[in-house]
């Protein structure tokens, strides 16, 4: 069962249990017309930078958690609860109801605890924090549909929770929670992704974690075989520190892979140092890392299947310089598979195998000495205006 689990995709991205540790409370009191006390809001803010393709530069984003009580805030704990309800609705047949019926037992049995108070009493207890919790995105949330951030983004995750007490011999479940509306459509759209809970339960909490879920959705069930970004940037997914010296956030990631790399879930992984005109930059790492091996539950196999045929990365870059420049065999540059990469996450696969091949009509009245891959993301806007006229 745990091999069916789903995980959003934007709270792959952010390790907010880790991020909102290190934040500061705000203490907000709304007072009524006596001016007294009505009610008190805590929250709690993480600003963050994120890479725009657009504007094709860091751009400031921030996440803001407000809740009720001062300890009401979700943990990486809660996340992963999160994920066992998650995995339980997909399991059960409700992932398309609002309502999700369940009982303690097949909780669970789902992350082979006991049925224990203390472990039902931490599922309890993350259904009161997502229920209490609003989590506001600023530039920071990506809509699938629209395949663009959201300027600002307002959720709830629960917007109802209850028990009822089970009588001896009830198999009927004891317990429901009703997913909020905007969560609910989130669910059914393409934002969406398996996630093998077994294999994530298994590893050690924290970073470890955090980059598992992270790098699990780059690789994009198989698509994008190797992931490369800068050391900071990796480290942050997996809720890390960067006040941190360089060389000591190296060594607490090479950890970090090293266990992915011995479970089989990475097949290899390096650092290399980031140049600039020609010169090392003190401090700075590229992380590069490749995928394992993949054991595909029944569900999984016919996922693959359907995308089999969708391009990938490398694939775009390598049909551009066969199309533009006439080239039989190229071996793309990392520079360029990420620029591919970034077109399709945001137009999708059949969408940028026609901006790929409809680009060289472009290129050739504008830039027809271009060489490198990185012209199509240039001339992107006139490419796809080009391409809606036809």
């Amino acid at each position: 069962m745990l091999r069916n689990g789903r995980d959003e995709l934007n709270m792959a991205t952010y390790p907010l249990g880790a991020m909102l540790r290190h934040c500061p409370v705000q203490v907000e009191k709304k007072l009524d017309r006596e001016g007294k006390a009505q009610e008190v809001i805590y929250s709690k803010r993480v600003d963050l930078n994120r890479w725009d393709s657009k504007q094709k530069k860091m751009v400031p984003a921030s996440i803001k958690v407000s809740t009720s009580s001062p300890d009401g805030f979700p943990s990486q704990e809660d996340e992963e609860n999160l994920l066992t309800l998650l995995c339980l609705s997909a399991t059960s047949g409700q992932l398309s109801s609002q309502k999700l019926r369940y009982n303690r037992e097949d909780l669970l049995a789902l992350q082979s605890m006991t049925d224990g108070g203390k472990n039902y009493a931490s599922h309890q207890r993350t259904v009161e924090r997502y229920h209490e919790a609003r989590f506001e995105f600023f530039n920071a949330w990506f809509d699938s549909e629209v395949r663009e951030y959201l300027k600002e983004f307002s959720i709830r995750f629960i917007s109802e929770k209850g028990s009822q007490r089970k009588k001896p011999g009830q198999k009927d479940p004891a317990c429901f929670l009703t997913w909020s509306p905007s969560f609910h459509q989130i669910l059914q759209s393409s934002n969406l992704k398996l996630l093998r809970l077994d294999d994530l339960f298994q590893l050690p909490k924290g970073a470890t974690r955090y980059a598992h879920r992270f790098l699990d959705k780059r690789f994009c069930r198989g698509r994008f075989p190797e992931v490369s970004l800068p050391l900071e940037e990796l480290a942050r997914h997996c809720g890390l520190s960067l006040s941190q010296h360089p060389r000591k956030l190296k060594q607490t990631m090479h950890r970090v892979l090293e266990e992915l790399s011995r479970r089989g879930f990475i097949s290899s992984f390096v650092f290399e140092p980031i140049m600039q005109r020609g010169k090392r930059v003190k401090g700075k790492w590229r992380a590069i890392i490749r995928k394992g091996r993949e054991e595909s539950s029944p569900e999984a196999i016919s996922e693959t299947e359907a995308t089999a045929e969708m391009p990938s990365a490398e694939g775009l870059v390598k049909r551009w310089h066969h199309i533009f420049r006439h080239l039989e065999i190229y071996r793309p540059k990392r520079g360029e598979t990420e620029i591919a990469q970034e077109i399709l996450e945001r137009h999708g696969p059949e969408r940028a195998e026609q901006i790929v091949a409809h680009s060289s009509v472009v290129l050739k009245e504008k830039w027809s000495g271009a060489a490198n891959f990185r012209a199509v993301m240039d001339y992107l806007p006139l490419i796809i205006e080009s391409l809606e006229k036809k």
